[in-house]
């Protein structure tokens, strides 16, 4: 794994995402192999492949929490088997509670779900369980925005901002503050604002 970590950090994920799939022929039933390796392959966008190696976890270890957030998370990003997601998400939170990770995950099903006000909620114990996570904030802000409360999420927008690694997020909560400016000049209904979640790598514990 070590290896494996080594590569990912000079970009040269096919190497990693090898050393690990070679790794896991000799450790089948390592966990934290697999979880690695999936991590791995949603992060260049193998969603399929990383679900495969989260849910042969939970066949090895149905409390396995990482999977259990993974999985859960995922499938609600992309709006699939969304009541098994729900369940999968209960269930690593009532493992983990005060996780701010999987509080967020619980938080964005809710918002998938159009329970804005729970999502709200949730999404609010989430960032205060951890403050300094840019999707964290994006995901309150974005339920702020459902709920009709333009400068709260505007708020929560620019504190992402400030700590989100990647440009590309950034131009994503830049426009979306933007385009909530001009719908309160001009005084018109919201629109949808949300776009499709992005991808986000649930945090190891």
């Amino acid at each position: 794994m070590f290896q494996a970590n080594l590569e990912e950090e000079e970009k040269n994920y096919t190497k990693a995402t090898s050393i690990l799939e070679k790794a896991l022929v000799l450790f089948q039933d390592d966990e934290k192999i697999r979880y690695y390796l999936g991590s791995l392959y949603e992060k260049i966008g193998l969603t399929d492949k990383s679900l495969v190696q989260m849910e042969k976890i939970l066949a090895i270890n149905p409390d396995n929490i990482d999977a259990l957030n993974f999985v859960g998370y995922t499938w609600t990003t992309k709006g699939i088997r969304l009541d098994d997601a729900g369940k999968m998400l209960k269930k690593a939170l009532s493992l983990k509670p005060n996780n701010a990770y999987i509080q967020d995950s619980w938080g964005w099903y809710l918002f998938v779900r159009g329970q804005f006000k729970e999502a709200v909620r949730e999404l609010e114990k989430a960032v205060k369980l951890k403050p300094d996570e840019s999707t964290i904030l994006e995901h309150l802000g974005d339920a702020y925005v459902k709920l009709n409360l333009r400068e709260k999420a505007i708020a929560k927008y620019e504190e992402a901002i400030k700590i989100a690694l990647e440009e590309d997020a950034k131009k994503t909560l830049e426009s979306k503050i933007v385009n909530l400016k001009q719908e309160k000049a001009l005084a018109k209904p919201l629109p949808d604002l949300i776009p499709v979640p992005e991808k986000r790598i649930p945090a190891a514990q």
